[in-house]
């Protein structure tokens, strides 16, 4: 019952009794609020995953929840004023990337780094120490990172190789028990967008 306003992207639209409205993953920003002196009753229902990823433009945070605990960062301090990451590419700490591994090459650009640009939809922008552990738990999700494929001149990975991985998948390991250590030096920025840094400094390994 009651009215409101409910503000999507740019543009604000009235609300009342018997409207719906739905969001997606990476949808718009949305709010809702009410300026009138009824009150505004509303259900609401969605989903709790153990780490989420929310976005507030007007404050430029960015806020994580990881298991219940939540974190807000400014958005300045992750992306460093830098809109364009293939010219000027940035790690998870605000200083320039440094290289992943040149033997075996990795990198979506398979440049030694883990950098990444449009064409990149997997966000090959993680740089991790791979595991036997882990190794398996790939191959088990269908992405077989230890057979060879001498036709794509790829000699497959070994446990203890550094290797630029999917941050979506990373995550998923994370969220399974079995991610690998990464290297914060040598992750990309745009790894944010998809993992918390929390779960990334948790894993954090020491390069020397």
């Amino acid at each position: 019952s009651g009215h409101g306003e409910a503000r999507i992207g740019s543009q604000t639209h009235s609300i009342g009794p018997g409207d719906f409205m739905g969001f997606s993953k990476r949808s718009l920003p949305h709010s809702l609020y009410n300026p009138h002196d009824e009150d505004l009753v509303y259900l609401m229902a969605g989903t709790r995953p153990a780490i989420d990823i929310c976005d507030y433009p007007d404050l430029a945070i960015r806020q994580y929840r990881v298991n219940g605990d939540r974190t807000a960062v400014a958005k300045q301090a992750i992306f460093d004023a830098n809109p364009d990451r293939s010219l000027k590419p940035i790690n998870v700490l605000g200083e320039p990337l440094m290289p992943c591994s040149k033997q075996p090459l990795t990198g979506f650009l398979r440049d030694g780094s883990c950098n990444t640009c449009k064409e990149d939809i997997g966000s090959h922008t993680v740089c991790v120490e791979l595991t036997d552990l882990f190794l398996a738990y790939s191959k088990k999700q269908g992405n077989d990172l230890t057979t060879p494929q001498p036709s794509f001149g790829f000699e497959g990975l070994k446990a203890g190789d550094a290797w630029c991985l999917c941050a979506g998948r990373w995550l998923e390991a994370y969220q399974a028990g079995l991610a690998p250590k990464v290297n914060l030096a040598s992750t990309h920025q745009a790894a944010l967008d998809i993992v918390p840094l929390a779960c990334l400094l948790e894993h954090a390994v020491t390069v020397n």
